[in-house]
């Protein structure tokens, strides 16, 4: 039944993305929710629905956006996996943790798809300084606002008493 909930998760944060790239532009850049719902998603879930999650959410960011289509897809799905990656060795479940990583995570995607254009159109994308200096800030506050309701998803792990060495 989990499953079938992913999908409405999904639309909700799509949609949020799609509601502040619009109308809640805050000193001219808009934060990305899907990147940090990819990020939140990564920290609470596991590594294939994490990536899985990851190139959803960039194939719609692509979908909004009018330069690089398939910049975002690629871009998420990395993200993803470096965070699926990382998680095992450091611990990102407390919010200040979670704040700086998707802080570090956006300017990484920012220089990242700057390298993409530049690769694959013959000419760097133009960001300005907002990019650099807001976005993380937002960012970073919308993957800690994301974090619990991925947390919804996670399995239950029931801890058993008894079975000794070999178990029962």
């Amino acid at each position: 039944m989990n499953f079938l909930l992913w999908p409405l998760l999904f639309c909700g944060f799509a949609g949020a993305h799609w509601f502040v790239g619009q109308y809640c532009a805050f000193f001219g850049t808009a934060p990305s929710v899907l990147l940090a719902a990819t990020v939140a998603c990564a920290i609470a879930s596991a590594p294939a629905q994490a990536m899985a999650f990851g190139f959803f959410a960039g194939l719609f960011a692509d979908f909004l956006a009018v330069h690089l289509f398939g910049g975002y897809a690629l871009l998420f799905v990395i993200t993803a996996y470096a965070v699926c990656f990382a998680k095992s060795r450091i611990y990102f479940e407390t919010p200040a943790a979670q704040f700086w990583l998707c802080a570090a995570l956006t300017l990484l995607c920012a220089a990242g798809y700057m390298a993409e254009s530049l690769v694959f159109l013959d000419k760097p994308f133009p960001v300005v300084w907002r990019t650099w200096f807001l976005t993380p800030v937002y960012n970073g506050a919308l993957c800690m606002a994301a974090f619990p309701f991925f947390l919804l998803f996670r399995p239950v792990r029931r801890i058993t008493s008894g079975g000794g060495l070999f178990g029962r």
